[in-house]
């Protein structure tokens, strides 16, 4: 039997219509009436659901690349150092069944100013077509970044065995028609460093 995959200290969250979320992308202040700054906008509410308009269903290949292609060009644009990737399959229903979506998490290491790194980190994402604010129909606390029908975040990683180090997430589409809900976590680390480079 295969040793387990590393667990990402995120990756088993559910996000779905009634599940909380967690507080959002450029994540510099942590509470819900985080300040609003030039990383991006303060969201209220929670919930991440379905993209309105989203109607056209996408194969499991499609629903990881549509989270993995962004991350890893994150990762090249920001210079950021990987420590951890990992993807996940979530519902967008408390039964846990389809639809579903991918997410990423990247945990990556930041110097002393981390605040600042990662306002450096949002500002590549800008350059890579990133705007203030969550995809249509997405709700979350702190501050979020979007790229057509993606909701991304940028904070300070909450796992206790990545302390001091930052956390990208990106959120795709509830597009996937197939049963992923016995998935375990994906260790893509590997993945996002070779194709961060060879962008």
């Amino acid at each position: 039997m295969e040793a387990p995959l590393p667990k990402h200290p995120r990756a088993t969250r559910t996000v779905g219509a009634s599940a909380a979320s967690v507080g959002f992308a450029a994540l510099l202040c942590l509470t819900a009436t985080a300040c609003d700054t030039d990383s991006g906008q303060t969201q209220s509410g929670s919930s991440h659901t379905p993209t309105s308009g989203a109607t056209t269903t996408m194969s499991d290949a499609q629903t990881r690349e549509q989270v993995i292609g962004p991350a890893a060009e994150i990762v090249a644009a920001a210079h950021l150092t990987v420590q951890l990737a990992t993807l996940v399959y979530v519902s967008d229903n408390d039964q846990n069944r389809p639809p579903f979506a991918g997410k990423v998490e990247v945990t990556f290491a930041q110097p002393a100013d981390a605040e600042r790194y990662r306002a450096d980190v949002v500002s590549a994402m800008r350059h890579l077509g990133w705007s203030s604010g969550a995809a249509d129909g997405q709700k979350f606390h702190g501050t979020t970044l979007h790229r057509e029908s993606l909701t991304a975040e940028v904070g300070p990683e909450v796992g206790e065995n990545y302390a001091g180090s930052g956390n990208l997430t990106i959120y795709g589409d509830y597009r996937d028609s197939n049963d992923l809900g016995d998935r375990t976590p994906e260790d893509i680390t590997a993945e996002v460093t070779a194709r961060s480079t060879a962008n």
